[in-house]
């Protein structure tokens, strides 16, 4: 019986010991992650601008999810530190807000106008968000590539727009001759729309789980900050007023930069 509870012993400790050198020593992963993050931030935001009067016919709910995926590579130097490359893509919508006098209305030369007595509803705008970020990893308890890892990093960050014509609500007009004129639809196209440019700064935290030796479970969140972008204005008249291009940048800068945080589930393959 003794020979028989050693023996077992024995070989739970010899199947332990072969299943951590299995990952203990390998230095080269590949995770792949999907992405959560909230639009609180940017939804709260919106609160400020007075043109958010509702949703338009036939268009769904502003969710307040937005999701994604990141693909990365890392290498381990030794069990404490290595370095990482990040690419990830996020989607999202954009509820835009219009610009403090809307002078760019399609039809002012056909004899309408706006004042400040205005309001207007934008089509939500579908964007990605595209990120390539090096990285800095490190564990203070020298467990690489296991456990809990560290990582910050600086990269690049390219927003674009799915390229549609939006549909637009504008209420409380008026004609030439002064007559109210409760509301009117058109569209605007964001054909021409250049893509968002950014650095973006990243910290986050991931501990992955061995479920083999070669594959381990990962969770994670980031925080990911966003440059500041300056806003480009132009002068009319006494007032100050941003046109449609740059009021939907403006949009997309407030979206990207506004929600900081996500949270990553996905595999690793420790793989050499």
């Amino acid at each position: 019986m003794k020979q028989f509870i050693s023996y077992s012993f024995c070989l739970l400790f010899s199947f332990s010991a072969s299943s951590q050198g299995g990952y203990f020593g390998k230095k080269t992963v590949v995770s792949v992650d999907g992405s959560l993050r909230a639009t609180l931030i940017y939804q709260s935001m919106l609160s400020n601008y007075r043109y958010n009067t509702g949703t338009l016919t036939g268009e769904s709910s502003n969710p307040v999810i937005a999701g994604g995926f990141t693909a990365s590579l890392s290498h381990y130097f030794t069990k404490n530190v290595g370095i990482g490359i990040d690419f990830s893509m996020t989607f999202n919508q954009l509820k835009m807000p219009y610009a403090k006098q809307l002078s760019y209305l399609p039809d002012y030369n056909q004899g309408y106008y706006i004042d400040y007595n205005s309001t207007a509803t934008i089509e939500k705008m579908n964007m990605r968000t595209y990120y390539i970020i090096p990285k800095f990893e490190w564990a203070s308890r020298g467990n690489l590539p296991i456990g809990i890892c560290h990582s910050i990093g600086i990269g690049y960050a390219n927003s674009v727009l799915t390229n549609d014509n939006y549909r637009i609500l504008v209420r409380n007009l008026y004609d030439n001759n002064g007559n109210l004129i409760p509301s009117m639809e058109y569209k605007e196209s964001t054909s021409t729309q250049r893509t968002l440019h950014g650095v973006v700064l990243e910290y986050g935290v991931k501990l992955r789980l061995p479920v083999t030796s070669f594959m381990a479970v990962n969770v994670a969140s980031n925080l990911r900050f966003h440059m500041p972008h300056l806003q480009n204005l132009t002068m009319g008249g006494d007032s100050e007023y941003i046109d449609w291009e740059e009021d939907v940048r403006r949009s997309m800068r407030t979206s990207r930069g506004s929600n900081i945080m996500d949270i990553r589930a996905g595999l690793s393959f420790i793989l050499f």
